[in-house]
C-alpha cells in the first residue's frame, strides 16, 4: 500500500470525523488521551518511514533493516492503518474518560453550562455518570494510606485525653511523618468534584436532568459532594414543582394498593423504586422536608375567593387536574413513602407530620368562592384535598392491624410510623373540629371516621393507638392541658353520631368520661 493508499485512508478519517456532530466531536476529544495522540505520531510516523524508505536508505546514512515474519512494505504499511482505523473506532465507540482528560471535562462542562447547551452536558453526563460517580465515591489507596497513618487530629484538644485515646509523642510523631509520603488528596477526584458541584447548582440544569435523565439526577443525589445539600433541595423541588417531571407520572401509575394499606411499587416507576424500595435511602437524604416545605409554601400562595382550589370540586376528584396539583402529588407521595416505611418496619416517623401542617395551611387559605354549594360531599377543591389527606393518615394507622404480629404488650411502639400517624390523625380532627370555616356537617364526617378506625383498633386490642388519636385532638400539645372548647365540642359532635359507632366501652367514651 504507497502513498496512494495512506492518503485515501486517512481522509477517510478525516471525513468521518467531520461528519459528527459538535457534541459528538467533543465526546470524542474527551476520550483521546496523550498516549493516543502518541500511538497516532508513531503510526503515521511508521507508515511515513516505510513509504520514504527508498529515499532515506538513498543517502546512505544508515543500513536498511531486513524484514522479519514475513512483513514487508506493503502488508506493514496495511497494519499500521488497520491499527488507526481500529483505534480510531474505540475511541468513536469507547465509553470511559482518560484519567489525564478530566481537566477537559470540567473546562467543556462548565462551558456548556455557561452556554445553556443542557441537551449536550446532559448527554455527556449520562454517558460517563457511572465513571465520574465513582471517581468521587471511591477513596484512593493512597488518600485511605495517609488518612489511616495520621494521628488522630483531636490529640491537639485539651479535651483529648480518655482511657480510649492516650497520646504518644513519638509513636505519633513517627506516624505524622510516615503521613508524608502519602498525599491526603487526589487530583483527579478534586477536579471531578469541584466540576459536578458546578452543574449540579444550576437550577435550570437539575430541572432539565430531572426531566431527561431522572434516574442520573437521583444517583447523584445519593453521592457526597460540595453543596450536596443545595443540591437535593433542587432536585426535590424541581420534582415535586413541575407537572412535567417524572415524579408525578410515576405517582399516577403506582396506585396499587393492597388491603393493608402498603403500595406495590412496579418496576418500571424508577424514580420510586430508587429511593422508596429501600426506605432507608429516602430517610438518609431527608427527601421528604424540601418536597413538604415546597407544597407548605405553595398552599400559602393559593388563597382568596378566586384562586383555583377555592372553587367548587366539580370533578377535581374524579378528574384530570388532579393529577397536575403539587398538593394532591405531595399527598400521593407520603402515601407511598409512609406505606413503604410502615411495611418495611422503618424505625423513624418519617416526617408524616407535615400532613398535619398541610390542613392547617389549607384552613388558613380556605375561603370558598360564592358559587360552592356547601351540600355536597366536598364542596371546595380544598375540601376534597382534606379528605385526601385525612384518609392517607387514617390508612397509616389502620396499618397497624397488619403489621403487629407479636403478643402485646408491644415493644417500643413510639419507634414506628404508625405510632406517629395516630398521634397526627388526632391532631388533623381538632384543627378540623375547631375551625369555624367547616360547618357541623362536614366535622361530623370526620369524627366518624376517627370513630371508625378507633372501634376497629379496640376490637383488635390496640387501645393504645386509639388514646393516642383522642388525647392529641384535646391537647394542642403533647404535654400540655386538656382543651376544654375541644372536649364541648366533640361532647356536641358525639350525640350526633350513628349509634353503629357508640358503646359505653369504647376508647373514646372511656377517654371522653374523664373530662
Amino acid at each position: 500500500m504507497g502513498a496512494n493508499g495512506f492518503l485515501t485512508v486517512l481522509a477517510l478519517l478525516v471525513a468521518g470525523y467531520s461528519l459528527l456532530s459538535d457534541i459528538k466531536r467533543l465526546d470524542f476529544k474527551l476520550r483521546v488521551s496523550k498516549f493516543d495522540y502518541l500511538m497516532v505520531i508513531g503510526l503515521i510516523g511508521a507508515i511515513l518511514i516505510v513509504i520514504y524508505s527508498p529515499v532515506i536508505l538513498s543517502f546512505k546514512v544508515i543500513e536498511p533493516i531486513g524484514w522479519y515474519w514475513g512483513f514487508d512494505e506493503e502488508t506493514m504499511s496495511f497494519s499500521c492503518l488497520t491499527i488507526l482505523i481500529l483505534l480510531f473506532i474505540y475511541k468513536v465507540l469507547g465509553n470511559k474518560i482518560p484519567t489525564s482528560n478530566f481537566e477537559l471535562w470540567a473546562c467543556s462542562s462548565e462551558r456548556l453550562l455557561r452556554e445553556k447547551k443542557f441537551t449536550e452536558l446532559g448527554f455527556l453526563l449520562e454517558k460517563y455518570h457511572n465513571q465520574i460517580f465513582e471517581i468521587i465515591d471511591t477513596e484512593v489507596w493512597y488518600v485511605q494510606a495517609h488518612n489511616a497513618l495520621h494521628p488522630p487530629r483531636a490529640i491537639f484538644s485539651p479535651t483529648f485525653i480518655s482511657k480510649k485515646n492516650v497520646y504518644h509523642p513519638f509513636a505519633d510523631y513517627f506516624r505524622l511523618q510516615l503521613t508524608k509520603l502519602f498525599p491526603a488528596n487526589c487530583k483527579t477526584q478534586d477536579v471531578v468534584e469541584v466540576s459536578l458541584s458546578r452543574i449540579l447548582k444550576s437550577k435550570s440544569f437539575v430541572i432539565f436532568l430531572t426531566e431527561g435523565y431522572p434516574i442520573v439526577a437521583a444517583k447523584a443525589s445519593e453521592l457526597r459532594f460540595r453543596d450536596h445539600d443545595e443540591y437535593t433541595k433542587i432536585l426535590f423541588e424541581a420534582l415535586i414543582s413541575k407537572s412535567s417531571s417524572p415524579l408525578y407520572r410515576e405517582l399516577r401509575d403506582n396506585q396499587n394498593c393492597s388491603y393493608t394499606g402498603e403500595y406495590y411499587l412496579d418496576e418500571s416507576n424508577a424514580l420510586l423504586n430508587f429511593y422508596l424500595k429501600d426506605i432507608s435511602i429516602a430517610h438518609k437524604l431527608s427527601m421528604y422536608k424540601p418536597i413538604g416545605d415546597y407544597v407548605l409554601e405553595y398552599i400559602k400562595a393559593h388563597k382568596g375567593k378566586d384562586d383555583f382550589y377555592n372553587q367548587p370540586n366539580d370533578r377535581f376528584s374524579e378528574g384530570e387536574s388532579r393529577w397536575e396539583s403539587p398538593i394532591f402529588i405531595g399527598t400521593c407521595f407520603f402515601e407511598v413513602m409512609i406505606s413503604q416505611a410502615i411495611s418495611q418496619r422503618y424505625k423513624d416517623h418519617m416526617w408524616l407530620m407535615y400532613c398535619d401542617s398541610f390542613i392547617g395551611g389549607i384552613l388558613n387559605s380556605l375561603d370558598r368562592s360564592s358559587e360552592v354549594d356547601m351540600d355536597r360531599e366536598f364542596p371546595s377543591r380544598y375540601d376534597y384535598l382534606i379528605y385526601n389527606l385525612f384518609s392517607a393518615c387514617d390508612r397509616w394507622v389502620g396499618a397497624v392491624e397488619h403489621v403487629i404480629n407479636q403478643p402485646k404488650p408491644f415493644k417500643n411502639p413510639q419507634h414506628y410510623p404508625e405510632y406517629w400517624a395516630a398521634k397526627t390523625l388526632g391532631s388533623m380532627l381538632r384543627k378540623i373540629i375547631k375551625s369555624d370555616k367547616m360547618d357541623n356537617h362536614q366535622k361530623d364526617y370526620f369524627l366518624d371516621i376517627v370513630l371508625r378506625r378507633m372501634r376497629n383498633l379496640d376490637h383488635k386490642d390496640f387501645q393504645v393507638y386509639s388514646t393516642l388519636i383522642i388525647d392529641n385532638c384535646i391537647r394542642p400539645a403533647e404535654y400540655s392541658a386538656v382543651d376544654h372548647d375541644v372536649i364541648a365540642i366533640l361532647h356536641q359532635l358525639y350525640r350526633n353520631t350513628d349509634h353503629v359507632l357508640k358503646s359505653h366501652t369504647s376508647t373514646f367514651e372511656v377517654e371522653m368520661g374523664k373530662y
